[in-house]
């Protein structure tokens, strides 16, 4: 019976382990946005993440939250990222964002357009980190 129970046990942490190195327990911590861009008048926006992690991350899933100039949120945007990016790297990933196009991020460079776009601000939370 000890067998049994000591076998079974041991069974039970080879396959946390196995999931653990397939990626569903990486910490979200492990990325961070370093930089984030939107001129208006586009539907297109890019952020740089980089990989503070030991290990490459094969994808992950990403949160936006985009406030207006009060602070207050305008709206969200999931996205799943499937891109690789190597341990210590940092990576710019492409993404459209319909809702924001009369907007303008409050610290891009872009001039172009005067006053003609209202100023917006983000912030993000990594939801799930994929390293399979």
């Amino acid at each position: 019976m000890k067998k049994y129970k000591v076998g079974l046990i041991f069974g039970f942490v080879l396959i946390f382990v196995a999931f653990s190195k397939n990626g569903f327990s990486q910490s979200t911590s492990d990325l961070e946005m370093v930089h984030y861009e939107k001129e208006c008048q586009s539907f297109k926006e890019s952020f740089t993440i980089k990989n503070k992690s030991n290990y490459d991350i094969k994808g992950f899933k990403i949160r936006l939250i985009y406030k207006d100039g009060n602070g207050d949120e305008i709206t969200y945007n999931d996205y799943d990222i499937n891109k690789t990016i190597p341990s210590g790297l940092s990576k710019k990933i492409d993404v459209t964002c319909t809702e924001l196009q009369k907007f303008k991020y409050k610290y891009s460079e872009d001039n172009l357009w005067g006053n003609s776009c209202k100023l917006f601000t983000i912030e993000y939370t990594i939801l799930k980190v994929y390293t399979y």
